[in-house]
């Protein structure tokens, strides 16, 4: 389902606002659904961090949906500098309006393949209105050092369709880590055309002393199926 940057993902991605592969699924509807999604980017960030060490990414989701409940699976290549080389999400929840208020309550887990100790899961929810989104994710277990709670995060969306299939996306997310001292910050701005997104992305360098903390900017593509 391509969303056309209707709808904050907890993936905070270019790929993530073009396709409807994670979180934040449409509106309730009575009918059944299944579709398929794949997508490219040169450099798929998450929450203001790269991981593909600002390389391409190719990705692919498939998300099944009855009556406001779904259920879904997104798969990208990473690379840490170690001998991860993928992560696969897996996700579900419940979506709907209550009037002019959209909603959005759910559950993911993101596991690696050939990483040590990097699975982790959050339960989130999401609210959004006018064009606006908030979403509040919450730690529930992880393999590495961390208790449920220990991770946070924030983010505050917004969403304008323009003409000629445009649509403009500002992102503001705050990402707390009780074994960190400060909050990491990420903001983004993304521009759409149809199936495409151009994406300006950046993240202060609390998580990760040395970092690379410059603007990053990508191109991301995705289609449904």
């Amino acid at each position: 389902m391509l969303i056309s940057l209707k709808d904050h993902l907890v993936k905070t991605t270019a790929l993530g606002l073009m396709l409807g592969s994670t979180i934040m699924m449409s509106p309730a509807k009575a009918e059944t659904s299944l579709e398929g999604n794949i997508g490219f980017t040169n450099n798929y960030v998450w929450r203001g961090m790269t991981q593909t060490d600002d390389q391409a990414a190719i990705s692919g989701g498939l998300d099944f949906a009855a009556g406001g409940f779904y259920i879904g699976t997104w798969a990208s290549n990473v690379d840490f500098g170690d001998d991860t080389s993928s992560e696969q999400d897996i996700y579900f929840g419940y979506a709907g309006d209550a009037g002019s208020l959209s909603y959005d309550v759910g559950y993911i887990a993101y596991l690696y393949s050939g990483g040590d100790d990097l699975d982790f899961s959050e339960v989130y929810v999401s609210v959004g209105a006018n064009g606006f989104s908030l979403t509040y994710s919450y730690l529930v277990d992880s393999d590495y050092d961390a208790d449920s709670g220990d991770e946070t995060y924030l983010a505050l969306d917004y969403e304008l369709p323009l003409s000629g299939d445009f649509g403009v996306s500002l992102h503001y997310g705050i990402y707390d880590k009780d074994s960190v001292a400060d909050e990491q910050i990420d903001y983004n701005v993304t521009i759409s055309k149809g199936d495409f997104a151009l994406t300006f992305s950046q993240a202060d360098d609390e998580f990760f002393p040395g970092s690379d903390s410059d603007m990053k900017a990508f191109v991301s593509y995705g289609i449904s199926f």
